[in-house]
């Protein structure tokens, strides 16, 4: 059975990625989304992703960050996430760096060892900026879908 690593939001923070990488061992490695903004390193932080993962798909600060438009972050975190895109991300990142941000899949369906995996930054109804509290599961907002 292969060794599956689900990783999301290195936001640009490639030293604490680094040390994540030292520590799992995996066969096949899915990203969730987020590569950038808050952090201060956002072109290693693609090229680390590209590297590290088989499948990589949206999160809303790529798109964000990718389009020039607002992520929909929580409201405590607005101000950063903007002052980072603004004046480190969207600064420092190549426009083939933003095309690949831009170019991402907002959802991705994926079978590993006879398993189906789907995969959303966010939720399935909203995979780039919803947001899945776990009790929407408890309350059958969510369902597991099997196929």
């Amino acid at each position: 059975m292969s060794r599956v690593l689900i990783a999301s939001d290195i936001h640009a923070n490639v030293e604490a990625a680094k040390e994540m990488f030292k520590v799992v061992s995996y066969d096949f490695g899915i990203y969730l989304g987020d590569i950038v903004d808050y952090g201060p390193k956002p072109s290693e932080a693609i090229q680390l992703v590209r590297d590290k993962f088989d499948e990589v798909i949206q999160g809303n600060h790529d798109y964000a960050a990718s389009h020039g438009a607002d992520d929909m972050c929580s409201p405590q975190n607005k101000e950063i996430s903007e002052y980072t895109r603004q004046n480190i991300t969207r600064k420092f990142l190549s426009k083939e760096e933003l095309v690949y941000l831009g170019s991402l899949k907002r959802s991705l369906i994926s079978d590993v060892d006879g398993m189906r995996l789907a995969c959303f930054h966010g939720k399935p109804d909203d995979p780039l900026f919803g947001y899945l509290y776990p009790w929407e599961i408890a309350e059958g907002k969510i369902q597991v879908i099997r196929g």
